[in-house]
């Protein structure tokens, strides 16, 4: 009994090989003999695709306005005034430290 299994491999690798060359082959020979009728209506094909080569630019983003005209505050700005602002208030008590955070703060 013969083992073809170490030349198996090679041939379904190179068949593999040889026939994904011969098919980019093809496609290349095939793209390159579009005609200028060819050429022209896929042109034309993309332009009523994507319609004109200028896109229309949107008008700029209003912001949102409250009845008096002022701007309305954002979510973020709400929250941040709620809380005591970015850095927080003075007024309000410390954060409780974590179990975690305490054994790394050193002891001074």
């Amino acid at each position: 009994m013969q083992d073809y299994g170490s030349w198996l491999w090679l041939i379904v690798d190179a068949g593999f090989v040889v026939l994904l060359g011969a098919a980019l082959a093809y496609a290349m020979m095939h793209w390159r003999t579009r005609t200028r009728a060819d050429k022209a209506a896929g042109d034309r094909a993309t332009r009523e695709l994507y319609g004109s080569s200028q896109p229309e630019r949107s008008p700029p983003i209003q912001p949102s306005l409250s009845a008096d005209g002022e701007e309305r505050p954002t979510e973020d700005a709400i929250a941040q005034r709620a809380l005591g602002g970015t850095r927080g208030d003075a007024s309000l008590p410390p954060a409780p430290m974590t179990e975690q955070r305490a054994k790394k703060t050193p002891n001074s």
